[in-house]
């Protein structure tokens, strides 16, 4: 009401509207109350009516033009001046338009409870402009639900050369076109080209649109949008912005709020929702309430209440919790924490996604100090982390009411998505050869990067995602959307990017830039040519993409908008915790070295920048290889590699630079996911930083909280003596809600079932019987494992890592373990020769070719499994010219060129690495078979090497893949864990998960344990070190369980005495405080402070190493303390009670330290309360703790009689 309170103070300096029996008549009189009217009232709250005056001749003044704020304030009010007349029959007068007369008399003080006449006319004003405002909103709604087209309206299509041309009957159809040509759903084309009303396209359409109310700007014809975009997404923020529109418009957005409510996910039971200690979306204030709970009510008078509240940034994802020392002196701090790690330090960790290790620093035989695992307190440490979660997991969802809260918390984040449907049946290409037709699933992929302008092409190896990034960057370009679109590819692939898309669009203008584009006398011009020219495609080597930087200025840019991000932040939380200040101050830092760079940079003949090529969309093929950005993290995960690589920082700056000045990014990969599902992340960060920031997951630690659980283990190094810590993300979390996050970036195709593909029947395993030498050898293996697991030999000279090459090298072919071993008549590389020679000779198609796969053994001078199976095909018939290395080609023309041999049926046997043959190699025309001579490690491994054969333009109608398995070595154990892991990766990526857990699927690497079990052919091995680790975690569990009921006894020997001691130290205080002498006035005189200036000045200058009396003050006696520094004198304060006091560095500030020290006794007297009350409940804790009788002997008698059972059974041979 800013403009009634101007309206308000311009009448308060031009006096009020008078009541009727005070307002004179222009003749002089005062009006006479008309016949019959009502009588006069005693000072009512309302103005009284008054007799009209005479009508206004015509020559009255005429009404201002509104040329100003005040004229329409005058307006208004003379409009409520008439209203007000006619309501009460009669004329009012707008005192700023009427000539007014003389002041009257005041009228006398309305009575008590009541306003005067003037506020009730202010009041009635009020009513009156908020009921105006109510019309006008009303009016205002009418208008624009009315559907009625405005006066003079012209369709802006008509003559638009996008609709010229066009017509159709079927707005349904007509939808498509518009989608096809517009990228949008626009009603004014779709009026245009159906010569249709804007009203009848709307009813056609209902049900397949939907107009957005975040989007219309209160015109009904603008803002509407697919149903696959209104009913996908975040559900319960639109079903509540459709509510809202309702309430407001009314029926018009009732279709809305049917379809948001229909589409809402079921609520989630909270025994489905995984919470820790960590997790980003619970409030600091739950927190709180449970350390409240752990240890009841902190030392709130020492420190602010405020002072000790929780604080999560969202920014950096740290958690904070302050004054952690608070309840030093609770017994419970021992159950919830050590002596070496306070309760709240532990679970400031827990909340940081923290590693907790306990070192000593110890000297070592160099006299050089060394940190030293401390075995048994990390142990207790790990048992108190593991009270604290599962503590705080069972207290989080008891109270009903904060378990709907938090419930509710989490289905307004992150429980409420629902994946979009993309149908690219509309689409057409203009420009593309007409011999290729794009399969449906490769046009959905196409829609999806239209209308989502940062995706994830997860489709597996072999769906032709090199088709639907070149149809996409053209259709991007012909909508408009994208100026100038960049794909950056692996050099091996450079020409083969160039062919296929030269293919698919022959009259694209295309440039491709490799390696020998970017010599030093070349890469300046080439990239001033791609400037200079609109080219349809960028399309560019990984290397010469690597080497173009961003600029300085460019860069600045991005740091600055991270800077004010945070700026902001602090702006409305008032607050700015250190890990934040610390981000901050390190961004500053960087802006200004950038500034000082841009400065002192030469413009002239600088190569250009990245941001100068004016790249609008950047497609990434095989995305994967960038994967190792950098990421902050304090969580120190085996695997997680926090610095990145330099190449793949790069990437990040470049992708997220495309972003802010471009339209987005495109990423490709089959294997989005290699490792571990933490690998999701990285994708996130690339292609949904803003939906990461948006639910305050942006960190990694953070993701982790909310997605992952880290497992701290100890486990016995095999390469030392003593334990390791093994810290590991071994389950992940809340999956459902995280494939639904992952899927609105993420496009997932499985090859499976496609008409075009190669039947596939499933994989052939051909088992290769353990021969003598490789059972010695495995013995031998099992042996060298104990030696190193004593530590009875050098880890330089033998470790788990050296076992394990040589167990995978055996189970592959004895000879490259054990030379002398000599050839084998059962070995993988007969069997694989027998079967590649098999299919050779009997083959569908003329001149089918076969491949190889194996990472362990490649070509060189000593023996290899490579020229060994080469030697074994020769000499069964197979010619040596039809046999190939893939390692023997080296230059990419060499590479494409064997290629196009092999696809001829020239070469008919290729053999390779996963590295080297196993990504973006297209030989599959006449491929009939792959063999995996040894196991890959990872699950994507194994979808790259199997996606060359499995994929469109095969000749062949049915393809084989064998694979290649040594009993008694762990094979057949690892392509099982494979399987699973890959099964479980596959699902994610569709969205497709139902569990809501499961396990990480990086864990192909195999422990000691299961090498030695799989070693000696007895998983019983494996059964007993994992026992025995057990056992061996229990009784150091005990062993501190022990000590610390121990030190519970003894405190609760103590207290009592301590307790009397406290008390004792108030009652002197209280006696002291009474018996506080000072003189008549009340206050310390200037002579008191002189005589006790002088007084210590002189006894510190002579100060002995004995206590010295100085003085008596104010009742005390002050003496030196003994054996103080003169640096640092101080004093002892007597009476009843002993206190002490420092004087500081001036003498002249003396009297004011030990007055201080004095007054303070109210403070020591509530801290010593404090303190006996502390004492209290550590005695009740302690008490309760002991009558627990905790213990883990139950747990060691059952591992020390599973352990004794097993070593029975490895005795006997059972």
């Amino acid at each position: 009401m800013s403009d009634l309170k101007k309206l308000i103070n311009s009448l308060n300096k031009l006096g009020r509207v008078m009541q009727a029996s005070d307002m004179p008549q222009k003749s002089g009189r005062k009006s006479a109350p008309k016949s019959g009217g009502r009588k006069s009232a005693p000072k009512a709250s309302a103005p009284k009516p008054y007799a009209p005056p005479a009508p206004p001749k015509p020559s009255a003044p005429p009404v201002r033009k509104q040329t100003s704020e005040e004229d329409e304030w005058d307006r208004q009010f003379n409009e409520f001046l008439t209203q007000k007349g006619r309501e009460e029959g009669h004329r009012v007068i707008n005192p700023l338009k009427e000539e007014q007369p003389a002041p009257a008399p005041q009228p006398k003080p309305a009575p008590s409870g009541q306003g005067s006449a003037a506020d009730e006319w202010d009041r009635q004003f009020e009513q009156f402009m908020e009921q105006k405002k109510q019309d006008e909103e009303k009016a205002q709604i009418a208008a624009v639900t009315s559907l009625t087209v405005p006066e003079g309206y012209v369709n802006p299509y008509a003559g638009d050369q996008r609709a010229e041309g066009i017509f159709c009957e079927d707005v349904s159809e007509a939808l498509g076109i518009c989608l096809d040509r517009l990228g949008k759903v626009d009603i004014e084309f779709i009026s245009q080209i159906t010569d249709r009303a804007l009203p009848e396209v709307i009813n056609a359409l209902k049900g397949q649109i939907f107009c957005d109310p975040e989007k219309w700007d209160e015109c009904w014809y603008k803002g509407w949008v697919t149903a696959a975009e209104y009913l996908s997404g975040n559900m319960i923020k639109r079903y509540n912005s459709a509510r809202a529109a309702e309430k407001k418009y009314g029926r018009s957005f009732f279709d809305n709020v049917k379809a948001a409510e229909a589409a809402l996910p079921p609520p989630l039971d909270v025994k489905d929702i995984y919470a820790t200690l960590g997790s980003p979306w619970i409030p600091p204030e739950i927190i709180d309430d449970f350390i409240f709970h752990l240890f009841g009510a902190a030392n709130s008078r020492r420190v602010p209440t405020e002072a000790n509240k929780t604080v999560h940034d969202s920014v950096t994802g740290v958690w904070e919790i302050p004054n952690k020392s608070r309840y030093g002196h609770s017994s419970r701090s021992l159950y919830y924490g050590t002596k070496r790690v306070g309760p709240l330090q532990l679970m400031e960790k827990l909340l940081n996604c923290r590693q907790v290790q306990i070192f000593d620093t110890e000297t070592n035989s160099a006299g050089k100090a060394v940190r030293v695992l401390n075995e048994q307190e990390t142990v207790a440490v790990l048992e108190c982390e593991s009270r604290l979660r599962k503590d705080f997991s069972e207290w989080l969802w008891r109270d009903p009411r904060r378990a709907e809260r938090l419930q509710m918390i989490y289905e307004n984040s992150f429980s409420c998505f629902k994946s979009r449907s993309f149908d690219g049946s509309f689409l057409t290409f203009p420009g593309m050869n007409e011999k290729f037709e794009l399969y449906d699933f490769q046009k959905e992929a196409v829609a999806k990067i239209l209308f989502t302008p940062n995706t994830l092409l997860a489709h597996e190896v072999g769906s032709g995602k090199t088709f639907i990034m070149a149809a996409a960057g053209m259709k991007l370009r012909q909508l408009g959307m994208s100026k100038r679109n960049m794909f950056a590819v692996p050099n091996s692939l450079v020409g083969q990017w160039e062919s296929i898309f030269k293919e698919l669009y022959p009259e694209a203008r295309i440039i491709t830039v490799n390696p020998q584009d970017f010599t030093k006398d070349k890469k300046s011009a080439t990239l001033r040519t791609m400037i200079d020219t609109d080219f349809d495609a960028v399309i560019i080597a990984y290397s010469c993409f690597d080497r173009i930087a961003l600029s300085d200025r460019a860069m600045r840019r991005l740091l600055s908008m991270e800077y004010e991000e945070i700026a902001r932040y602090i702006a409305q939380t008032g607050k700015e915790p250190k890990a934040l200040h610390a981000k901050r101050t390190a961004l500053l830092g960087r802006i200004k070295a950038l500034e000082v760079s841009e400065k002192k940079a030469d413009p002239e003949g600088a190569e250009p920048c990245f941001d100068e090529l004016g790249i609008t969309t950047l497609f990434l093929d095989e995305a994967h290889n960038y994967k190792n950005i950098p990421i902050e993290t304090s969580a120190g995960l085996l695997g997680i590699n926090s610095r990145g690589s330099d190449k793949c920082a790069r990437m990040l700056e470049k992708v997220r630079y495309t972003q802010v000045s471009g339209r987005g990014a495109v990423f490709a990969t089959g294997t989005p996911i290699t490792n571990s599902i933490s690998d999701a992340y990285t994708m996130q960060k690339y292609l949904q930083y803003s939906d990461l920031k948006a639910l305050g997951l942006r960190s990694f630690d953070s993701w982790i909280g909310m997605f992952a659980e880290a497992k701290t283990d100890f486990e016995i190094d095999v390469d030392t003596s003593g334990y390791r810590m093994c810290r590991r993300l071994r389950s992940f979390h809340n999956l459902p809600e995280l494939t639904a996050m992952f899927s609105v970036a993420a496009h997932y195709h499985k090859t499976d079932g496609r008409r075009d593909i190669p039947e596939f029947a499933g994989h052939e395993d051909c088992t290769v019987a353990k021969c003598e030498a490789l059972a010695q050898f495995l013995r031998d293996i099992s042996e060298r494992a104990d030696a190193v697991r004593r530590g009875e030999i050098d880890r330089k000279t033998d470790n788990m890592l050296k076992i394990t090459t040589d167990g995978r090298k055996a189970a592959l072919d004895i000879r490259l373990a054990v030379p002398e071993a000599g050839e084998q008549l059962q070995s993988k590389v007969r069997f694989c020769a027998e079967n590649v020679y098999r299919i050779w000779q009997d083959n569908d198609i003329e001149n089918c070719t076969q491949l190889v796969f194996c990472d362990i053994s490649t070509p060189k001078a000593e023996f290899n499994i490579y020229d060994e199976l080469k030697r074994l095909l020769t000499e069964k018939g197979i010619p040596a010219e039809q046999i190939e290395f893939i390692h023997s080609y080296e230059d990419d023309d060499e590479r494409l060129a064997l290629f196009d041999r092999v696809n001829a049926g020239s070469v008919r046997v290729l053999m390779g690495s996963t590295f080297k043959l196993g990504t973006g190699v297209n030989v599959q025309t006449r491929l009939k078979a792959a063999h995996h001579l040894d196991v890959p490690w990872r699950p994507a491994d194994m979808i790259q090497r199997e996606g060359r054969i499995l994929r469109p333009k095969n000749l062949n109608k049915q393809v084989r893949i064998f694979r290649y398995i040594t009993e008694g070595s762990f094979d057949a154990y690892s392509w099982q864990l494979l399987e699973t892991k890959q099964s479980f990766i596959s699902q994610l990526l569709a969205n497709e998960l139902t569990e809501r857990s499961g396990t990480e699927v990086d864990g192909v690497v195999l422990d000691y344990a299961e090498v030695k079990a799989l070693a000696v052919g007895n998983p019983l091995i494996k059964r007993r070190i994992e026992t025995a680790n057990e056992l061996s975690r229990y009784r150091i569990l005990q062993r501190q369980l022990t000590q610390r009921r121990q030190y519970l006894t003894e405190r609760l020997a103590v207290i009592p005495e301590e307790r009397e001691a406290v008390k004792q130290i108030i009652e002197n205080a209280e006696d002291d405080l009474k018996n506080l002498r000072l003189p008549e006035n009340d206050t310390v005189t200037a002579d008191m402070r002189t005589a006790l200036r002088e007084a210590l000045e002189a006894a510190v200058a002579a100060r002995t190493d004995s206590s010295v009396t100085v003085c008596e003050h104010r009742g005390f006696k002050i003496s030196l303390r003994p054996n103080m520094i003169s640096s640092r004198p101080a004093v002892k304060i007597e009476r009843r009670g002993t206190y002490f006091a420092e004087l500081g560095d001036s003498p002249a500030g003396y009297p004011a330290r030990v007055d201080n020290a004095i007054e303070r006794l109210p403070k020591f007297i509530e801290e010593n309360e404090e303190r006996l009350a502390e004492l209290e409940r550590e005695n009740v804790d302690a008490q309760l703790e002991l009558d627990k009788r905790e213990n883990y002997l139950d747990e060691i008698e059952r591992f020390e009689k599973e352990l004794a059972g097993i070593d029975e059974r490895l005795q006997t041979g059972a």
